[in-house]
């Protein structure tokens, strides 16, 4: 049967191209392994393959293939979802934002003020276009609110929307709260995003002129994440936790480089970072910067063999081990395949087959073995099975992953002629090859048997080596008639052909040797 795509996904390929079926396997199943490449796109991709029989043209069906995309789904990345304005600030606060994924075409992405104070609300721009060229590319959005506004505090939000590329259904919104400039208060924002194993910076000032010097003192609150650290002054050798605000430069926005290190586990991390001002009447001024740690690491499995080749009544092992450090213990289970002719074992030092894994926090990264089997059958035809791992607990909930195995049948033939019949004084080749695809390397000795002497074997080598990538050649054997003076046709001799290899069952063959005179 000739395999062929009907659509053109040049991400989505397939093998083999063909498959063939006898009526001595017209019932076995065989497989088609089907791959889908990566790409950047949020979508799922789909392809259909189509199954044609060339000969009696009486089979032609379809399978229809859906990719399920393991990219971030389309969505906005905001930094700084959560905004502090001052009235009267012309430098405002921003906000940033870019696509997760890339998009299949140009997206609009608009800006609208809503909420009690919408209408007190001025916004930069109102829409940003991305492309497939600058769709992960940071564009910002200022919100100011005029002097005289507000009579008092306030709340507005910024919705998000978008259309256009495959997004749109895709919204956000960022929350703004506004301060009205009679108050003494500390401007920063309310939030900061950074990457595990980098750096961010808020910046925080005063709103109006103090009586004083003021100094800004800074803390974690809550539960101490000390992967979190904060200096006010990089200048400094050590971190520094205060800020000083003058009568003259009270307005500056002072930096606060927060920092996160690299941890193996792959849960995001959380601070929250407090300031509190005393002197020059902004003794009461209190306010809190949420942090938010995007971890760069991903739950799940290390296994040293995805792909086993095994060969009937053999046996061979892979390890698996967790790529990152779990929050709780974790138990992983292995389901035996439906292929019943290979079984796997967890622990061949309990009796019968074991199927689980358990890693701890303290043992995560150790490699632990998982032993695999395929049995001896009647048949001769290579076999296969899928053993799907299941992970459970912890940050660990929704991993999963696979091992393909496949069996290579010892059931193998020669393939040849029975008999042949060469002239005298000329040397004829017998081709010879495997019935099927051994697992390592088979060893085919040829040697004469009973008949005339004067048919011998021309080959310089009595062996012939047949691998795993060329069984199916015909490698040839010589056979040499001598001339004689008679017209007498020899009497038949045979050659025998006997092969060995990494346990295989395989017959011996013998050819039957009419020379011609």
């Amino acid at each position: 049967m000739l395999l062929s795509q009907t659509t053109s996904n040049s991400d989505v390929t397939f093998s083999p191209p063909s498959l063939t079926f006898t009526p001595l396997n017209w019932n076995i199943q065989q497989t088609v392994i089907v791959s889908a490449a990566e790409d950047d796109g949020g979508d799922d991709d789909t392809a259909t393959l189509r199954l044609r029989d060339l000969n009696i043209n009486q089979y032609d069906t379809s399978v229809s293939i859906t990719v399920k995309d393991d990219d971030t789904t389309a969505g906005f990345v905001l930094s700084g979802k959560a905004l502090t304005v001052v009235e009267g600030d012309t430098t405002g606060a921003t906000f940033n934002m870019a696509l997760a994924t890339e998009p299949s075409g140009q997206v609009t992405v608009s800006f609208t003020a809503d909420g009690a104070n919408k209408d007190d609300v001025e916004l930069s721009t109102n829409s940003h276009t991305f492309t497939d060229a600058n769709w992960n590319t940071v564009q910002p959005v200022t919100v100011t609110v005029d002097s005289d506004t507000l009579s008092s505090d306030g709340a507005a939000d910024i919705d998000v929307t978008a259309s256009g590329g495959g997004y749109d259904d895709v919204t956000g919104e960022v929350s703004v709260k506004l301060k009205d400039s009679g108050a003494a208060d500390l401007a920063f924002p309310a939030s900061l995003s950074i990457e595990e194993g980098g750096n961010g910076t808020f910046m925080v000032r005063l709103t109006q002129v103090p009586d004083d010097s003021v100094t800004v003192t800074l803390s974690q609150s809550g539960t101490t994440n000390n992967d979190v650290t904060f200096d006010t002054d990089s200048d400094d050798s050590g971190n520094q936790d205060e800020l000083t605000f003058t009568t003259t430069d009270w307005n500056t926005a002072q930096p606060v480089i927060v920092s996160a290190a690299e941890d193996n586990d792959a849960i995001e991390d959380t601070a929250t970072i407090s300031l509190g001002a005393s002197g020059g009447g902004y003794g009461s001024t209190t306010g809190s910067v949420s942090i938010t740690v995007n971890d760069n690491d991903t739950a799940g499995f290390e296994i040293s063999k995805k792909n086993l080749s095994l060969t009937e009544d053999d046996s061979d092992t892979f390890t698996v081990q967790l790529t990152t450090k779990p929050s709780v213990s974790v138990t992983v289970t292995l389901a035996q395949p439906t292929n019943t002719d290979v079984t796997l074992d967890t622990d061949t030092d309990t009796t019968n087959n074991q199927n689980t894994l358990t890693f701890t926090t303290a043992n995560w990264e150790t490699a632990q073995t998982v032993t695999v089997t395929a049995a001896d059958d009647s048949d001769e035809a290579p076999g296969a099975a899928t053993i799907n791992l299941t992970a459970a607990g912890g940050d660990y909930a929704s991993v999963i992953s696979s091992v393909s195995v496949s069996v290579a049948d010892k059931d193998i033939t020669l393939n040849t002629d029975d008999s042949m019949e060469p002239n005298e004084g000329v040397i004829t080749n017998l081709g010879v090859r495997l019935s099927d695809k051994p697992s390592h390397n088979i060893y085919v000795r040829s040697r004469m048997g009973s008949g005339s002497a004067d048919v011998t074997r021309a080959s310089a080598s009595e062996y012939l080596v047949f691998t795993p990538e060329n069984w199916e050649t015909d490698q040839q054997i010589g056979i040499a008639v001598a001339e004689d003076p008679d017209a007498v046709d020899e009497i038949a001799s045979t050659l025998i052909l006997s092969a060995s290899g990494f346990g295989y069952d395989i017959d011996e063959k013998r050819v039957t040797i009419n020379s011609l005179a």
